[in-house]
């Protein structure tokens, strides 16, 4: 088995990235700086390094010169990636440098096999023009293998369809319905933490890892659920390339989200919470951008995906209505001026 050295100072890129690679049958040992990283590499004899520029201690270039004038590792193979964007300082901001490591998790694999010489095809990037479509051929490819003859597992609005501590057994499939998945504090209060609609998968990264649910999740309306067993996704994802592809390219977007996503509740202001709360579900769940869409959710739940209380999400609420933003009839929210929202959520 091939040994990688995966050198990345952000844990959530490097532990993800680590579960890709493994997956794909590389030995794989991790490091969060430089001079770790020439420890692990003059012990372990990496045949290939793949190693952030920007690293704590010993830069990746630094390194690069330390590991060519040691015996053990001068012919090992080094792949650099970058932040894409940089600010004035020439340092990457919290988003910008989630959005340059996203490229990482469907690009990196490419060279490595090139370099080591594998005869399976290439992995290709996936670019923003084509998410969607490689998105939807995935989808498609594993209902052809996997959902022919299967019983569908129907829910209740508030139905629970795993919890935290369960063992991850199988791979979710959202045929209808919404669901959420989210995080309970020592006093039970919620933090949504991912929204699903029709087409997603739900449930891979507990699977990827091998590791029990560290979430719960739970119907927001009646839905149908296509159920995968472990043992048939994992052989997929390691022989079907398409498949691979889909799942690199779902870790690299979970990943930016959850930054994005805690970023925004440490530091934005309760108006923006309550704005990038209602962008958020509008584009997750009104594909076709209609006008006339309007959110059907439960004011407790609206405020676990904003990340306040239930009072001051309805106090804001109340605030957006008069200035216009939004309607609310019968409960139910319309967004009247979708512009004005998303500049303030950014």
């Amino acid at each position: 088995m091939k040994k990688i050295l995966l050198i990345e100072k952000d844990e959530d890129i490097r532990s993800n990235l680590a579960q890709v690679l493994e997956l794909v049958n590389y030995e794989v040992f991790t490091a969060q700086d430089g001079h770790q990283a020439a420890e692990l590499a003059k012990r372990e004899e990496p045949e290939m390094i793949i190693c952030g520029s920007l690293l704590p201690l010993l830069d990746g270039y630094g390194l690069f010169q330390e590991l060519q004038n040691h015996p053990a590792t001068q012919h090992s193979k080094v792949v650099f990636f970058t932040p894409k964007q940089l600010n004035g300082n020439g340092h990457a901001n919290g988003q910008l440098q989630a959005n340059g490591h996203m490229d990482v998790l469907s690009e990196v694999v490419n060279p490595i096999r090139q370099q080591f010489n594998f005869s399976e095809k290439p992995m290709t990037a996936i670019s923003e023009s084509q998410t969607e479509v490689i998105r939807l051929n995935g989808i498609e490819d594993v209902l052809e293998v996997l959902i022919k003859d299967r019983d569908i597992l129907y829910y209740k609005k508030k139905q629970i369809i795993f919890s935290e501590g369960n063992c991850s057994r199988n791979l979710y499939f959202v045929k209808k319905g919404k669901v959420k998945i989210y995080q309970t504090n020592d006093i039970g209060k919620q933090l949504v933490v991912d929204l699903y609609a029709e087409n997603d998968f739900i449930g891979y990264i507990p699977l990827i890892e091998n590791s029990n649910y560290t979430e719960i999740a739970e119907a927001l309306e009646e839905t149908e659920l296509i159920v995968i067993p472990r043992g048939e996704f994992n052989q997929l994802i390691k022989t079907n390339q398409q498949v691979m592809n889909l799942f690199i390219h779902l870790l690299s977007k979970s990943v930016c989200e959850k930054k994005s996503q805690m970023i925004g509740l440490a530091y934005n202001s309760l108006r923006k919470k309550v704005a990038d709360a209602l962008v958020r579900i509008n584009d997750k769940y009104n594909k076709e951008n209609s006008p006339a869409f309007s959110i059907d959710i439960s004011r407790d739940n609206l405020a676990a995906i904003a990340g306040t209380a239930t009072e001051s999400l309805i106090r804001t609420l109340t605030d957006f209505k008069s200035e216009k933003l939004i309607d609310i009839s019968n409960n139910c929210i319309t967004i009247l001026n979708k512009k004005r929202l998303e500049d303030l959520s950014n």
